[in-house]
């Protein structure tokens, strides 16, 4: 279960959309562009992204709530408040579709799938995970000279670009010092057992 956050909305209408352009940032279309791709991100991994403080990204991720661009959730924890899990909302996907030169619907995005996928359970904690991973290089990038995640897929990406003869939870492109590396991601979190399912999957990367 979770806490949604997402009632009495402002209307998504074109003197929303026509006013968009003017009040968003470089940053804040990254931003869009990373919820379409990946899903969902904590408020954490927000501020990990982009922001000097999370104060600010506090405040910002109010404002394009504000404008529709960004919704939220917050998943039911057993013990405290959890924090909120951020996706993409109606303007939010239209600005992404504009982007690629669709249409909203030709994008394939629907609020009530992310909305659901941002509510809980164990492919939330696995997602989170690993876009927590990617976001970690991300964050060692922006303080880190000569480091640099200059590619991260997620894995429908990867299966659309390479088939499904392996099915990686991610795949980056990292840059340190010069030196660059391909790698795939396959995140456990502990629920692969026996050990031969995740050997099992090695020869499909061969």
């Amino acid at each position: 279960m979770a806490l949604a956050t997402s009632t009495a909305r402002t209307r998504v209408d074109d003197t929303l959309l026509q006013a968009l352009p003017s009040r968003l940032t470089r940053r804040d279309r990254y931003l869009l562009r990373l919820l379409y791709e990946h899903d969902v991100l904590t408020a954490t991994h927000v501020c990990d992204v982009g922001f000097a403080t999370r104060r600010r990204a506090t405040c910002r991720l109010a404002q394009l709530y504000g404008l529709r661009l960004v919704d939220r959730v917050r998943p039911m924890v057993a013990r405290g408040s959890g924090e909120h899990h951020w996706v993409l909302d109606e303007a939010g996907a239209v600005v992404v579709a504009a982007e690629r030169g669709l249409t909203r619907r030709e994008l394939g995005w629907r609020r009530e799938d992310a909305l659901a996928l941002a509510s809980g359970g164990q492919r939330l904690e696995h997602l989170v995970g690993v876009n927590g991973f990617f976001v970690g290089l991300l964050k060692t990038s922006r303080c880190q000279p000569g480091a640099r995640l200059s590619v991260w897929w997620s894995e429908r990406v990867f299966i659309a670009e390479w088939g499904d003869l392996v099915r990686p939870d991610g795949y980056g492109v990292w840059t340190e010092d010069g030196r660059t590396v391909a790698f795939a991601l396959e995140y456990d979190r502990g629920t692969e057992r026996p050990v031969e399912r995740l050997a099992a999957k090695l020869p499909g990367y061969q």
